[in-house]
Parts: structure tokens; sequence; C-alpha cells
């Protein structure tokens, strides 16, 4: 995660950083019975999933677009690359998945606003970005825990993407 007080938070640490903040502190809201750790998104009803995916999106428009935060969260993401390229840790941006039903209620002006804020770190900065949002290997609802996350079976598919857009990554530097 990324603390918004600024980079003196960070450690290296093994070749990866880590920090003892959350970018989002934000409150966790039973759903009736639903469990959403479940890790059986693909179990619940439509309903539910259009339920949870409503949910998980207005939090996500409210903290970067409503609280105007986004300029916030940017520079403490600019800041977060900046201190990784010090340290001489190569940063390369990923997008990770959510289901079709979470990427139905991304309003336009956060998806704009997210792909515009991508084009111009990557240009600045000279970052790779690697995108799964919309990974068709990584669509359907059985690789889901709930509206924004993988359960075990879909974190092991991503890695076994991830390691291999890596490795094209790396053989196109090279």
């Amino acid at each position: 995660g990324i603390h918004k007080e600024g980079s003196s938070k960070w450690h290296v640490n093994d070749c990866y950083l880590e920090t003892p903040f959350d970018l989002f502190a934000e409150k966790k809201e039973p759903l009736s019975n639903h469990s959403i750790q479940s890790g059986k998104w693909s179990k619940f009803s439509d309903k539910i999933k259009d339920k949870l995916a409503s949910n998980r999106i207005d939090i996500w428009h409210k903290t970067w677009m409503d609280f105007h935060a986004k300029d916030s969260i940017a520079k403490a993401i600019e800041n977060f690359i900046v201190f990784c390229q010090n340290e001489g840790i190569q940063v390369i941006l990923i997008e990770m998945p959510v289901p079709k039903v979470t990427q139905s209620y991304m309003k336009a002006e956060y998806l704009n606003f997210t792909s515009d804020f991508i084009k111009e770190v990557k240009q600045k900065y000279s970052v790779m970005h690697i995108d799964f949002k919309q990974y068709e290997a990584l669509q359907s609802d059985t690789l889901f825990a709930d509206a924004d996350h993988l359960n075990k079976q879909g974190a092991e598919r991503l890695t076994d993407s991830l390691k291999q857009s890596l490795m094209s990554l790396t053989q196109a530097r090279n």
C-alpha cells in the first residue's frame, strides 16, 4: 500500500516495498448473510453480485472522484515510483482484473482518469504497464473471491499470466 504521508514510511525489504498503512482504510460493511470473504463469488446470485459490484464501485468513485482525492493519491503513487527508482527498483504498473459485472459499474470519468494517469506516468517515469483489467483468461466469476479480489485459483492464474508477461517484457527489452 501507499501511505499518503509520503515515502518516509516505506522500507525496502527483500526486493519489495512494504508500508504499515493501506492506501484506503475503508470500512467493510456486512451484506446480510453473504460472506464476501468466502471466495465464492461465482456462487452468489446475479442480484447479489450486482449489489456487491455496485457498492464496491461506489467506494472507488467516492474515493477517487467525489472526495477529490485523486490528486493526492496520484501524487502518492508518483512519490512511490520515484522512491523505488531511487532505490534501483524497476516499477511495473499492473492493473488487476475485476469481474465483468464490476466493470459495468465503472464510470467513464473514473476510467478516463485512470487511463490518462497511467499514460502520463508511463511516459514521465519510463515505467512498464501490464493491464489485466479485461484480460479474458481472468474474467470467469469462478476466479473471484468478491467484487474486486481474486480467489486462490484466480491468484494462481494471474501469477502464471504475470510470469508470462514479465518474461515477454524482459525479452522485448533485451
